[in-house]
């Protein structure tokens, strides 16, 4: 991420949040959704908006501080980072490349035929809050996942204390992704169909 290149207009940041504008109910309307302001739920933006004194800033400090959380190296009076990419100590980082399991299905071979020569990925959780995917070509992220649990507004946990100078280390995405191919369902009601899913 500090070769060069990044910007944080354009990276792939993805968290859980609004799926539509008419969405009403984090708990049953929520969809995987880009990292950017209007994606996010109240209460998500909450966080966001605390100040390094507890009380609750403006709509603009919150957009910086996404901003930050996105890569904007113009810091702001946020905490200063020696990296874009947060510090990765448990984690260990996982190779995804071409479907290579054994399963006795007919369907699984032709997903293992379709998927031969897709583009590997190396995944990692990093303690900047986001699991990370790394092209396994040529080391560019190629996407970045906020969880949705690490949005808080207590005075020393959410994303908003991250950004703050007087930060005290905290593990936020630290464990080891697991990957696997699975006959699942990918939409509610909707067929069953093999895809590589990733857990962490």
């Amino acid at each position: 991420l500090d070769s060069g290149g990044v910007s944080e207009s354009t990276r792939v940041l993805l968290t859980w949040g609004k799926p539509n504008a008419k969405a009403e109910d984090p708990k049953t309307d929520s969809d995987g959704v880009a990292f950017h302001w209007d994606n996010l739920w109240a209460t998500q933006q909450s966080d966001l908006r605390i100040e390094n004194d507890g009380s609750c800033g403006t709509v603009a400090i919150a957009e910086d501080r996404l901003a930050y959380l996105r890569g904007d190296e113009s810091e702001k009076g946020f905490r200063k980072r020696k990296s874009l990419l947060g510090a990765i100590v448990h984690s260990r980082a996982i190779y995804v490349g071409d479907p290579i399991l054994d399963w006795p299905d007919v369907d699984y071979s032709a997903f293992k035929a379709t998927h031969r020569d897709r583009d590997p990925v190396i995944y990692v959780g990093a303690n900047d809050g986001a699991l990370h995917g790394f092209s396994a070509k040529d080391g560019k992220e190629v996407i970045g996942y906020f969880p949705a649990s690490l949005f808080d507004t207590g005075s020393s946990s959410g994303l908003h204390y991250f950004t703050n100078p007087d930060y005290k280390h905290h593990y936020l995405v630290d464990g080891t992704p697991a990957v696997s191919d699975a006959y699942i369902r990918t939409q509610l009601f909707g067929k069953r169909e093999w895809r590589t899913v990733l857990v962490s």
